[in-house]
């Protein structure tokens, strides 16, 4: 090629140059000073070149209205359930996509700002839609897929009966992957499609036999009784013992009552029931849990093992004695119980006929001599406040030839309040029984 030629197209080049920057230069002006998106621009397929902001979040919100009524379609193997997008908690940010149009030609440097423009000004230049997802909404739609498709693992579990040890090995189920599960609708949503293959994997259990080949004995039982005329009452108590029931606490290990019990609500399957409050008795949901967690608290401190965290209530209770109760309130208060055995426990608890036990077993080279002791009531009188009963509680440990002792807590009571279901009797006036076994 000649230096003449090449001289030709150069100039060409920048005769082109400046005549696209000065096109540039004029649309721009053009579309700053009128405060509206540049030609050419499109949101999701929406064209908004050349309209304002308002007109255009107007647009592009009715296509969003649209997009957000079509279905999805979950599908396990031959069964499908369909839902709307905006059913399952997805959304569209619909100013954010708009924002991202009016922003084409607006910023960046001179060459974004100058290649933004040409590319709508010659051709179109699209915005993609937004998605917002609410994996919270999503992951409550899969449980409920999950529930009617899904086999739960069975944990290995043990049985004492007839002083005989059993162990039935663990079985393990399916279950929904929802991490990935997640990942497919967003992407289904994100290209369109309508239908998603739900994956599924197995679903391990939390015991398995070998966590109870170690456990060969019985560390610690106690007892509490209970009315079982007060059916609301009686319901809460056996549930939360059985959602307490079977749960094997590795050395080392922290059991939280409230984690493993969950929150007191209808929707969780407890009915309202007479609880404490600040000295007074009122109904509340979930009365009777304190029952279940001061009844394993005294199995644990019988048992030797370390206590995390504990609350005494504010009024004496009928079913144990001063100082060895332990209320609880979901996300206040709680029974923490620390595993310190060189082995692996399991708890089971059983309630029926106005009586439920909580049993600790264990291994037998974990076994302690345990004593608790209750010092004798003192009432502190205050002026102008009511007199309170206040009692320590000490623990003595024999284990190895060694003794241990130590104080556990130091509660104050309240005078009992009058109980609404028993013609203005305290509490403290009902049937008192509470039994405890310890290993020697």
């Amino acid at each position: 090629m000649t230096k003449d030629r090449i001289k030709k197209i150069s100039k060409w080049v920048a005769i082109s140059v400046v005549f696209a920057a000065a096109l540039v230069i004029g649309v721009r002006a053009s579309f700053l000073a009128a405060d509206r998106i540049a030609p050419g621009v499109s949101v999701a397929g929406v064209k908004v070149g050349g309209m304002s902001k308002a007109d255009a979040e107007k647009a592009v919100a009715a296509w969003a209205s649209g997009r957000l009524s079509q279905p999805l379609v979950f599908q396990v193997g031959s069964r499908r359930w369909v839902g709307l997008l905006r059913e399952m908690g997805i959304r569209l940010d619909s100013k954010a996509m708009v924002q991202d149009a009016y922003s084409v030609g607006r910023t960046g440097g001179f060459i974004k700002r100058l290649r933004d423009i040409l590319a709508s000004s010659f051709g179109t230049m699209d915005i993609p839609p937004k998605y917002l997802f609410d994996r919270v909404q999503i992951a409550a739609i899969l449980d409920k897929i999950n529930d009617a498709v899904g086999v739960p693992a069975k944990n290995a579990r043990i049985s004492f009966d007839d002083g005989v040890r059993v162990i039935y090995p663990e079985v393990p189920g399916t279950t929904i992957d929802f991490d990935r599960a997640g990942e497919l609708i967003e992407s289904a949503v994100r290209h369109g499609q309508t239908l998603v293959s739900l994956p599924f994997v197995e679903d391990k259990p939390d015991v398995t036999a070998k966590d109870l080949e170690s456990i060969d004995a019985l560390l610690a039982r106690f007892t509490t009784r209970y009315q079982a005329w007060r059916r609301d009452r009686t319901h809460n108590l056996t549930l939360a013992a059985a959602r307490v029931n079977g749960t094997l606490l590795k050395p080392g290990e922290v059991f939280s009552y409230n984690d493993a019990v969950g929150p007191r609500k209808h929707s969780t399957g407890f009915k309202d029931a007479l609880i404490y409050v600040r000295g007074k008795i009122i109904t509340g949901t979930g009365g009777g849990v304190c029952q279940v967690s001061s009844t394993l608290y005294n199995a644990a401190l019988l048992a030797g093992l370390d206590i995390i965290e504990r609350h005494n209530h504010s009024m004496p209770v009928p079913y144990v004695p001063l100082g060895r109760d332990a209320t609880v309130a979901f996300g206040a208060r709680d029974l923490k119980i620390k595993n310190t055995a060189a082995h692996p426990v399991y708890i089971r608890f059983a309630a029926g006929r106005g009586r439920v036990t909580a049993e600790i077993y264990g291994s037998s080279q974990d076994k302690k001599d345990v004593r608790l002791i209750v010092t004798r009531p003192k009432k502190i009188v205050r002026p102008g406040a009511p007199t309170v009963t206040a009692v320590a509680v000490y623990r003595v440990m024999v284990s190895d030839g060694r003794e241990r002792r130590e104080q556990l807590s130091y509660d104050r009571y309240l005078p009992p309040a009058p109980h609404p279901d028993d013609n203005n009797q305290s509490p403290n006036s009902q049937n008192v029984a509470a039994t405890g076994t310890r290993t020697q």
